[in-house]
């Protein structure tokens, strides 16, 4: 573990304590749909003057009465004062990304109280998972994250832990709770933190005994009774941070951040070198991606963040490398009677290279392991694959990172053609 990895993982331990969720270290971003933030607008002040910092956008589209004088408002006021470090942390952290948060609540015409959410969330840490299942910047758990159409797989990719596309569907889910509850943002917010059937549950209960139905006054777990105060207090002190005793950092009311279009597979070593970054903070700003490459470019459409001055850097060094100089990297299913030595050799690559690719502190594999594993394009070789007991097209598909179409078009063959052990298949 590198040192800046050391030290985030003991800060995400002190923001827990800010937080209230108990979060485990990570387990990294892509989509078609992903906005692109390089060249995006400076929001105004009300006075229609371009603002300089991004606190003062946020401060400007505050919708909610944030019941200053209500007693839990006023305790959490106080508690962040007395955790002032570990909220600067936040503050710190939430640096890069919370220009593009903040514009996609602008551009939806929500209230920008919601922006601060990550905070109280997950310390705006991307890769924050909890006990229950939670995961990423904004804590969605699998359902969720299903129901608003965020993307995943078991080998290459979190959505979840993707700045955008958590970002949409976080927004998604929020703006459907304020709509199931009339507008009131204080019930759409408990609701994201307890569920929409734990707020309607209270709501019909207070109906039931003639009791009022606002936040304040409705029987909710105990976490939620705190989740809403908690912002309501975290947007108090971004209002009026010198009242409070903190001083915000600098956030520039323009993208720091862009991402960019991947015309093919690239590993992140590579990519970071393009950038001229580290691996950590090419990383910091990619978690979705759960490997040491971004996946096949045959499985969709992928993209990269960095930081918005080393772009041009990347693409200029990105299309000036021939295609076959690059590592094209594969899931390789480990058979009976494989060792590292034998699917290093069949890949053209060597086993140290594989045992770093998956962490491996030996050369102990078992069948049925999946393994990341880099095949050289420039040595320009057709591979021949030999057909084993149980192998589908799919399953060598799959373990070469092509398609089930490329195969077919390769070897001549038909959709329902029944494979043969020991047949030949030629991967180009």
């Amino acid at each position: 573990m590198s040192i800046q990895r050391l030290i985030a993982a003991l800060s995400i331990l002190s923001i827990c304590i800010l937080t209230g969720c108990s979060v485990l270290p990570p387990a990294q971003q892509t989509s078609a749909q992903m906005t692109s933030i390089a060249h995006a607008p400076n929001y105004q002040t009300r006075d229609s003057q371009p603002a300089t910092s991004l606190w003062t956008v946020i401060g400007n589209g505050y919708q909610l009465d944030h019941h200053i004088h209500q007693p839990k408002v006023q305790y959490y006021i106080r508690y962040f004062q007395s955790r002032r470090n570990i909220v600067n942390i936040i503050f710190n952290r939430a640096k890069p990304f919370l220009y593009l948060v903040v514009q996609q609540i602008r551009n939806q015409h929500l209230p920008t109280e919601i922006a601060l959410l990550p905070m109280i969330e997950s310390g705006f840490n991307l890769t924050a998972r909890s006990p229950a299942g939670a995961v990423g910047l904004w804590q969605l758990m699998p359902g969720t994250a299903a129901r608003f159409n965020v993307q995943h797989d078991e080998t290459w990719f979190s959505g979840r832990q993707s700045l955008a596309q958590s970002t949409d569907a976080a927004l998604s889910y929020l703006t459907f709770l304020a709509n199931r509850f009339d507008g009131n943002w204080l019930l759409a917010i408990a609701a994201y933190n307890s569920g929409e059937g734990t707020v309607s549950r209270a709501i019909r209960q207070n109906l039931s005994r003639g009791l009022s139905t606002d936040f304040w006054s409705l029987r909710l777990p105990k976490e939620t009774q705190d989740y809403v105060p908690k912002l309501l207090a975290l947007a108090i002190i971004v209002e009026h941070p010198e009242r409070y005793g903190f001083t915000l950092p600098q956030v520039p009311n323009r993208p720091l951040i862009a991402t960019v279009l991947l015309p093919r597979q690239v590993s992140l070593q590579r990519a970071a070198r393009y950038a001229g970054i580290s691996l950590d903070e090419l990383q910091t700003l990619n978690p979705a991606y759960t490997q040491l490459a971004t996946p096949p470019s045959s499985s969709g459409t992928y993209y990269l963040v960095l930081p918005i001055d080393r772009v041009m850097r990347f693409e200029m060094h990105m299309t000036a490398t021939p295609e076959s100089e690059h590592t094209r990297f594969i899931h390789y299913t480990v058979k009976r009677g494989d060792t590292l030595n034998k699917i290093a050799l069949y890949h053209g690559t060597s086993v140290a290279v594989i045992r770093r690719l998956n962490e491996l502190s030996g050369n102990l594999i078992r069948s049925g392991q999946v393994l990341i594993v880099p095949i050289n394009s420039a040595t320009g070789r057709n591979r021949v694959y030999y057909v084993k007991k149980g192998d589908t097209l799919s399953h060598i598909a799959r373990d070469f990172g092509v398609t089930v179409s490329q195969l077919l078009k390769w070897n001549h063959l038909k959709r329902n053609s029944i494979l043969k052990v020991g047949q030949s298949i030629v991967i180009y």
